[in-house]
């Protein structure tokens, strides 16, 4: 996979935990308390599912 940017983004969702995408594609779960929960990046396999918080699939 080549090399990709993504917009930093973060969302909170209902139940007070928070996601995380970095440029670099990284994505960080974190829990209501802010500790984190998840580190996936875009060659893991729940990478997909992960970025649909964002509106991305992965190419």
């Amino acid at each position: 996979m080549a090399d990709q940017a993504y917009k930093y983004q973060e969302k909170v969702l209902g139940d007070g935990s928070a996601v995380i995408l970095n440029e670099n594609g990284v994505i960080e779960a974190f829990d209501a308390s802010g500790n984190p929960t998840k580190t996936v990046a875009p060659g893991d396999p729940e990478w997909k599912s992960e970025a649909a918080v964002f509106d991305l699939s992965p190419n």
